[in-house]
């Protein structure tokens, strides 16, 4: 399922830059782009504590 939101919804379908350090690197930014917005999503929906 996460490769495949990776394909669909941040629309990477293919690597930009040369080589395998530049296709790693580039696969890494996408992968933690994918994570920063699950984070932001989860901690959204989180319920506040109640004191």
């Amino acid at each position: 399922m996460l490769f495949v939101h990776l394909m669909t919804i941040l629309r990477f379908e293919r690597m930009r830059l040369r080589g395998l350090m530049g296709a790693r690197d580039e696969f890494h930014r996408v992968a933690m782009i994918q994570n920063l917005r699950r984070m932001a999503r989860l901690t959204a929906a989180a319920p506040a504590c109640a004191r």
